[in-house]
């Protein structure tokens, strides 16, 4: 994120946010904290996607640094995705799907009233509405990658070149 808001990667802030902070409650609030969830078919879906996006990705940016990027590697950057982020949500969604049933029955991260704090949190309706927002924020980012594809490798590289 912080490497988006000061132009180091050329990524949208908002973009970057929206997956850090999904990647992060899913390794951390669900993968670590709820045992259950590791079982899922989901882990190695999302284990799969994380790591090829992640080798392609900084691989890029790194001989970007030293403007030497392969045109191959620029084509899995660009290509790839198709395949990998529908995986990588998906992993992501049935990962803490399989996680509601434990966090249900142990409270896990959940405050209930009345506590000191006079505040409740559930943790259960949090990862509910985790899941809900990929409806919305799903296509945004798939159709994000698209238009970058389409500049980078499509008929809008070519009118530029």
């Amino acid at each position: 994120i912080v490497h988006a808001l000061i132009g180091f990667v050329r990524s949208p802030v908002g973009t970057t946010t929206l997956q850090v902070f999904s990647r992060v409650t899913v390794v951390w609030l669900m993968l670590y904290k709820v045992v259950s969830s590791r079982s899922s078919v989901g882990v190695l879906m999302l284990l799969v996607a994380w790591s090829i996006t992640e080798v392609i990705r900084y691989s890029f940016y790194a001989l970007g640094l030293i403007k030497s990027v392969p045109h191959f590697l620029t084509w899995l950057r660009y290509t790839l995705f198709i395949v990998l982020y529908p995986m990588g949500a998906s992993g992501e969604i049935l990962t803490m799907i399989a996680g509601l049933p434990e966090i249900a029955a142990k409270k896990h991260l959940t405050l209930e009233m009345p506590n000191a704090l006079n505040f409740g949190f559930s943790f259960y309706v949090f990862i509910v509405i985790m899941c809900l927002i990929y409806i919305p924020g799903f296509p945004q980012l798939y159709g994000y990658m698209f238009t970058q594809r389409r500049k980078v490798l499509g008929s809008d590289a070519k009118k530029a070149a």
